[in-house]
């Protein structure tokens, strides 16, 4: 195996401790109970996610005693692996990337509580067993499985695809098959045997017991898919076809498992009976509709609890047929058609990379093509999809690199040669919109591609309401690239006092757009605006919003500039002594960069470092307007700049702390168009197109002012924060329902033989810098875990923000043009200024609306965050890649020569796999964290190293990796 392909498939790898328990034969009533729904007596509906979470919170599970479990970390062991495990955790979880979490919160788990009997799947096997515990694994959620062959697992939430009923495990049973004495046993690391061997004899009699019942599951589960399969229902093909009726050609539907075994029991009629969710029935339905994904395609967020399949549209389900036929040759007709594709295929490799004639692609030509692309977006591995057998079968029709594996690298290499799949697309603004298009079609809309104008508002419904700020000196502020201005701050002292009024002044969007218009759903679907090395997309379209942002050239600026205004009176020491929310005008905002205002505070400034020199032919970005800073308006800076100082204190007293790790950013210079979605067959190329070789890339580290001073992005960033706070306070004072960011103070681990390893939470904050920051590895060794920030629609402290105790409460309310949860809470607060005032202008949401959509906008801007990382390292990958493969004589003078050693910490734990240890290395000088892989052995958080960097590839996954110098 080569290097390259070890590093690739360790990410894909664990130890995990493992044994068999011997099964033996006993009565399980809740077993018989749930095979007595196939009869329609359907179990007990899942209960609400706050009911069910109420007893089991994430970060504390129940001994049988009722005592509170610390949640603590989980290590895992080197305990012999089945051959069953090995296939199941061969395909990484989310969350392999740098910097990436999986995002689970407490509401994110709500329903996958202790005692659940669940199925879970990755790899494409997947396995039922009973829910012990919830763990942390290498700083991620984790839940620990029993499964029907008695091993224990630790698998991800995401793995879970079908939760039952919580009656069919007694909670006297569930509660004796775990302790916590192996989560502390794991924490200390000290487990010498599997989990399994280190349970007593009462707690090995009770799994065996719930073993019994998962297998029993298990057969009624089977029986029960006979029963749907022979129904005289006409099968899964009938299910789809029925919800495809009425839809076109191209669209989309959606179905829950419940729903398609109503249809193929025959009892999705009037006057038939239901089939609830989490039963039998609906279990059997799942396993039939995600086996067929030609058809049906499992929902890739919580699909445990929302139990709903996009159904396929005609014309998918066509091209799949089609090129299967092709593919498969039974005939000598549709052997040739695929044989046509190949000689068009070879024609075109063999012209590259100056292409003479172009190749053109047929309608065939481009649904064959379209499988290959479908390989690179559908890769999660709980549902395999029927791309990856007719992608394979293209590629060995072709042979385009004989001796090459067919995998993703190959497909895109293949693409790219092609003329299909610009080098300058890493394709995750296709994936983003890709999903959002599946994302829209799972919640049951349809959206119209093309809006106009005419259901828009006209923009002065709540003019009566604007306080006029014309004549303040407004400051946007804003980094030199920046192109939606979202903000702007003015301030003042009041006379004869040392209090100040600070006015936050943000665009205004939702003047014009209603919450009920296309547009506004669509975003809701976004979540958050894309900026992406290759290119950006917009959250709602700005060019159906002429003149939203404050740099704009808006219609109406003679008259002044529509916003919303949160305002706060601050006291000397920072503390907000009255606020005030209200919509606003403004006139000639002032546009200035951090960099301006940095100079003007004095603040000593860096370029950024570009550790493999200038790119020839670079071209710095300039605003479209900057307004130079005049001496006299420097006090006015300086009184920004010192209220801020004194806010940040009063805010970081005691709570609070930043210890994000900035790594090195990636910018393509010439960028090509990308693709609205090229995993829509519409946007294929129809020509073979040539490309160069590589796009050019500006890869530079980020200039970091000195801790002691606070910069302009600083003092901008605190006022925002500021801005937030005063939203959150009027929406608490008055009931008015928006999505309140929090999270709850970090918890201690203690761990016995190890007091080095344990820190307080008063000794970690005491490590912070004067601008609260703190070296991000004395966080990840200091054992203290910090719990994921929480969305919900009740206010609940924020302790890593600092906004706790009388300063309880926050939400986002600063960037409408790029997040939709701000522009949610401009909607609320809108329609209630509106409301008070007599003016019908737009409903206030409930908490349950509120609810939906704050879930919707998580789930859309995680996947955001996602695409934004996976970005940044694909092409951090192909700068390292290009660095590499440089002969030494083309490095420029004050280049990194990557073949010497570099100075590297270690960034996290180990991962092991057949020996070797494959370990996160952050290396500062490069902004890189990449994967040591070295001889079995462990390393300690924050260790220097010495190390080369060996490798980079960009496909499957984007990884650099390094072996010790």
């Amino acid at each position: 195996m080569s290097r390259i392909e070890t590093f690739t498939r360790l990410l894909a790898r664990r130890k995990l401790p493992l044994r068999h328990l011997s099964g033996v034969r006993a009565k399980s009533h809740a077993a018989h109970a749930f095979a007595r729904d196939a009869s329609g007596d359907a179990g007990p509906s899942t209960p609400s996610p706050r009911s069910l979470f109420s007893d089991v919170p994430l970060n504390l599970g129940r001994s049988g005693k009722g005592k509170e479990r610390e949640r603590v970390s989980y290590r895992p062991e080197t305990a012999g692996v089945s051959t069953e495990q090995r296939a199941y955790f061969a395909g990484e979880d989310e969350g392999g990337l740098p910097g990436w979490g999986d995002g689970t919160d407490e509401a994110s788990l709500a329903g996958l509580e202790p005692g659940r009997v669940v199925e879970c799947r990755r790899s494409g096997t997947f396995s039922i067993g009973l829910l012990l515990a919830s763990v942390m694994s290498n700083g991620r959620a984790r839940l620990i499985l029993l499964r029907q062959s008695g091993e224990i697992w630790p698998i991800a939430p995401k793995d879970v695809q079908f939760v039952m009923p919580q009656s069919l495990i007694p909670r006297g049973l569930y509660e004796r098959c775990w302790s916590p004495d192996l989560l502390e046993a794991w924490a200390k690391g000290d487990v010498g045997a599997a989990p399994e061997e280190a349970a007593d004899g009462d707690m090995m009699a009770a799994r065996r017991e719930a073993v019994v019942i998962i297998r029993k599951v298990g057969r009624e589960t089977e029986r029960m898919v006979n029963r749907l399969s022979g129904s005289g229902g006409g099968g899964v093909d009938a299910v789809w076809v029925k919800r495809t009726e009425g839809l076109s050609e191209e669209e989309r539907g959606r179905i829950t498992a419940a729903e398609a075994a109503d249809i193929l029991l025959s009892t999705d009629g009037p006057e038939g009976r239901r089939t609830k969710p989490n039963t039998l029935p609906a279990y059997a339905a799942h396993r039939m509709l995600i086996a067929r994904s030609d058809l049906f395609v499992a929902d890739d967020g919580e699909m445990w609890d929302t139990g709903v399949f996009l159904v396929r549209s005609r014309a998918e389900r066509a091209r799949f047929q089609a090129v299967t036929t092709w593919v498969d040759g039974a005939t000598p007709e549709d052997a040739a058609i695929l044989q046509a594709f190949v000689d068009k295929a070879r024609a075109a490799l063999a012209q590259m990379p100056n292409q003479t004639s172009p190749v053109e692609w047929s309608e065939t030509d481009r649904a064959i093509i379209s499988m290959l692309f479908l390989r690179l977006f559908e890769t999660r591995t709980t549902q395999h999809s029927p791309s990856d057998r007719l992608s394979v079968a293209i590629l060995r029709a072709l042979d385009p690199y004989p001796g090459a594996i067919a995998d993703q690298r190959c497909i895109a290499h293949l693409l790219t040669d092609l003329g299909c799949l610009p080098p300058s697309d890493s394709l995750e603004t296709s994936k983003a919109i890709e999903t959002e298009s599946r994302s829209i079609s799972l919640a049951g809309l349809s959206l119209p591609t093309r809006v106009g104008g005419d259901d828009l508002f006209n923009g002065t419904e709540l003019d009566s309401l604007r306080e006029d700020f014309s004549s303040h000196t407004v400051w946007v502020i804003d980094d030199i690239t920046a192109q939606e201005l979202d903000d702007g701050i003015s301030i003042s002292r009041i006379e004869g006092s040392e209090d100040v009024w600070v006015h936050v002044h943000i665009a205004d969007p939702t003047r014009i757009i209603p919450l009920d218009h296309p547009m506004a759903v669509r975003a809701s679907f976004r979540g958050t605006a894309l900026y992406l090395p290759e290119g950006n997309v917009p959250l709602i379209d700005l060019a159906g919003a002429k003149g939203l942002s404050l740099g704009s050239a808006g219609d109406g600026e003679e008259e002044g500039r529509a916003v919303m205004t949160f305002s706060a009176r601050l006291g000397a020491d920072g503390q907000i002594k009255e606020s005030l929310v209200r919509p606003g005008w403004i006139k000639e905002p002032r546009l200035t960069t951090y960099a301006d205002v940095d100079a003007a505070f004095g603040v000593p400034t860096s370029t950024p470092v570009r550790p493999f020199g200038l790119v020839t032919s670079i071209e710095e970005a300039s605003p479209a307007r900057r307004d130079p800073i005049n001496p006299a308006e420097i006090p006015q800076l300086d009184l920004l700049r010192s209220t801020a100082v004194a806010r940040r204190a009063q805010r970081l007293r005691s709570s609070g702390l930043d210890f994000g790790a900035s790594l090195a950013s990636s910018r393509l210079l010439i960028r090509s168009p990308p693709y609205h979605n090229i995993f829509t067959p519409s946007s294929l190329p129809s020509v073979s197109t040539p490309f160069p070789s590589a796009p050019l890339i500006d890869y530079t580290l980020p200039a970091s002012p000195p801790s002691t001073a606070i910069s302009a992005a600083a003092a901008v960033a605190e006022m925002m924060m500021l801005a937030g706070r005063v939203a959150a306070s009027y929406c608490m004072i008055h009931g008015v329902a928006v999505p309140y960011r929090g999270a709850v103070a970090p918890s201690e681990l203690h761990i016995p033989g190890r007091p080095e390893a344990s820190m307080s939470i008063e000794e970690l904050l005491a490590h912070r810098k004067p601008d609260a920051s703190i070296d991000p590895f004395i966080v990840w060794k200091s054992r203290v875990a910090f719990a994921p920030s929480t969305v919900t629609t009740d206010p609940r402290p924020h302790w890593n923000m600092g906004f706790v105790g009388d300063e309880l409460g926050y939400t986002r309310a600063t960037s409408p043009l790029r997040r939709y949860d701000d522009l949610l809470v401009h909607w609320q607060l809108k329609s209630h200024l509106a409301m008070r005032a007599g003016i019908d202008w737009g409903r206030v949401l409930d908490e349950g609306e509120m609810g939906v959509l704050a879930k919707r906008v998580k789930g859309a801007q995680l996947r955001g965050r996602r695409a934004g990382i996976a970005s940044e390292a694909f092409w951090q990958a192909g700068v390292f890649a290009g660095q590499l493969a440089k002969p030494r004589y083309a490095e420029k003078e004050g280049e990194v020569d990557l073949r010497e050693p570099v100075t590297g910490r270690v960034a996290g734990p180990s991962i092991g796999m057949r020996g070797k240890m494959s370990t996160p290395i952050r290396v500062e000088g490069l902004g890189v964290v990449a994967r040591l892989l070295s001889e079995a052995r462990e390393f300690e958080v924050g260790e220097e190293v010495q190390v080369r960097i060996e490798m980079a590839v960009q496909w499957p996954r984007p990884i650099v990796g390094a072996v010790l110098a």
